[in-house]
């Protein structure tokens, strides 16, 4: 009985130890097609995983609009069926201190393609704050509204 008792407390301290870190929070997506960007509020949630964490952005008024990555632990990022890597451009890394105290880092496609998407803007803790699509929308995710921020992101992409 001992026995079945000490592995049962074992078991739970492991199970316990395993659980993976959950956060949710909202974020303010201000999406450019044209000068005059479209505000959207977007449910965003992190999960780290062993390995990996994964990324997701659901929009409240339509669930159909989702971005979805994962961050490896050896800085790529899946985006889609795109993988992406830390960019080597001279403008990496890059700062927003309204944003976060860390800094922010271009990540572009592995193979390149003319019409793809890229380059990405992101910290592994602030997840994603730009997206720059050449032939669709271009989208900033902000804690807050503020629409002069989001154009110096943009400029930045």
């Amino acid at each position: 009985m001992k026995r079945i008792l000490s592995l049962l407390i074992f078991l739970t301290f492991i199970n316990c130890s395993d659980k993976n870190k959950q956060e949710n929070i909202e974020r303010n997506a201000f999406i450019y097609t044209s000068d005059n960007p479209k505000e959207e509020i977007f449910e965003f949630k992190i999960e780290e995983k062993k390995g990996f964490s994964t990324y997701k952005y659901v929009s409240k008024k339509d669930t159909s609009k989702t971005v979805f990555l994962n961050f490896t632990k050896e800085n790529q990022i899946f985006f889609g069926p795109d993988e992406f890597e830390l960019s080597n451009n001279n403008n990496n890394p890059v700062s927003f201190p309204a944003i976060s105290d860390k800094e922010f880092y271009f990540y572009e496609l592995k193979e390149y393609m003319d019409d793809g998407t890229g380059p990405l803007l992101f910290n592994q803790e602030y997840g994603l704050l730009g997206i720059y699509n050449s032939f669709g929308p271009r989208i900033i995710f902000l804690k807050d509204s503020d629409k002069e921020l989001s154009s110096q992101v943009l400029k930045a992409l």
